[in-house]
């Protein structure tokens, strides 16, 4: 006996240290099973050594945030051994291990990681940047149970786009509001070697406070992300945001998992691809720039073929000819500005006729475009 009053061959099986929900693999979902079991009293390991992450021998919420700290800030190293693979315990403190018998996390079909309010498209002077906001969202579906997630890690990248700042503001979870612990931060591109692609990101990970799960179906707002853009000098380009495991912080290498039922949940993870043009915003064949369509913008265009006022046309050097007002005021289109075009606005406005060729549909007199040879019209967003 070692002094725990259990036979040596029968508590001291190989395990893994850090292990907790014996899935065969360490993260955010093992310091949630020791914080409920710190907590609640919770056991759901018969592997208590697996528990004791710093391997002081103790079980308590100071091994939780040994294995946070390891994993996403980076201020304490490894678990110590066994937690790079399955073995004894070397040392003696009174914790048994009866049973220890990993296996892979169950696939389930519940959880899917997106992006909400990004811009659709993104468009302005060559070489000027744009800053946008966009939401990384989690949605529960068909779960039939009455508890959701209770935490999860996040690790998002970026292409063609800079990460200003990453944080829990705009969620339920601002400044920490509600969690247990949180940890959330920008990936520095130099020191990205993480196992997934290299580059610009963010990684983050969250524990609900003890008792709190998200709701059992629907949609939460986890974190926002602030990112720059800058517009292309010439022609189009193409900016992504994608959640893709393996983005690397401060710690170890993050990947997408959810909190649930004690064990980590793969979830789908969501992407969005966002067009970068030269072109500014601009409503089609808003000739006097006010922000939308109506009756005013074919005077003005009248006013400028036939009385030289207002003496140009609101993109390029403000000739009839120029490329983008040919896209702004070329209704048909037949390649040329001309009456033609200010009749054609007339008929759609008040006899229902086509609407401009590059209009949003059903939303034709205010719908904001990107427009290749114009700059963007200040009512525009």
């Amino acid at each position: 006996m070692n002094g725990n009053g259990y036979l040596d061959e029968c508590d001291n099986r190989p395990f893994q240290r850090g292990d907790v929900n014996g899935d065969s693999h360490i993260d955010i979902s093992d310091g949630f099973t020791v914080f409920l079991w710190a907590f609640e009293g919770e056991q759901v390991s018969s592997c208590l050594d697996s528990m004791d992450i710093n391997d002081d021998g103790r079980i308590d919420t100071s091994d939780t945030a040994y294995l946070l700290g390891w994993l996403f800030i980076g201020d304490v190293g490894p678990p110590p051994a066994p937690s790079s693979a399955s073995g004894p315990d070397p040392t003696s403190d009174g914790i048994a291990c009866f049973d220890y018998q990993p296996s892979q996390a169950p696939v389930l079909d519940l959880f899917a990681l997106g992006l909400e309010g990004h811009p659709v498209s993104i468009s302005g002077a060559p070489g000027e940047k744009k800053s946008f906001e966009v939401f990384i969202t989690l949605t529960t579906s068909n779960n039939q149970g009455a508890k959701g997630a209770a935490g999860w890690s996040l690790s998002i990248g970026v292409e063609n786009l800079k990460v200003l700042d990453f944080s829990f503001a705009g969620t339920p979870y601002e400044n920490k509001a509600g969690l247990f612990e949180g940890e959330i931060g920008v990936v520095d591109p130099d020191f990205d070697t993480g196992s997934g692609p290299h580059g610009e990101g963010a990684v983050a990970a969250a524990l609900l406070d003890r008792g709190k799960t998200l709701p059992p179906n629907g949609v939460e707002k986890l974190a926002k992300l602030i990112l720059e853009a800058e517009i292309p000098a010439a022609g189009d380009g193409l900016a992504r945001i994608f959640l893709s495991d393996g983005k690397r912080g401060r710690g170890q290498s993050v990947d997408n998992n959810i909190t649930f039922n004690y064990s980590s949940s793969a979830p789908v993870l969501g992407s969005v691809s966002i067009p970068l043009s030269a072109g500014g915003r601009q409503v089609p064949g808003d000739c006097n720039q006010d922000g939308g369509l109506d009756i005013a913008d074919a005077i003005c265009l009248l006013g400028n073929l036939f009385l030289g006022n207002p003496p140009a046309l609101p993109c390029g050097a403000g000739r009839p000819t120029d490329p983008g007002n040919l896209r702004l005021l070329d209704w048909q289109p037949d390649g040329k500005v001309d009456l033609s075009d200010a009749v054609s606005a007339l008929i759609f406005l008040f006899l229902g006729g086509p609407h401009h060729r590059l209009a949003i549909p059903v939303n034709e007199d205010s719908g904001c475009v990107s427009m290749e040879g114009c700059s963007s019209n200040g009512k525009c967003p």
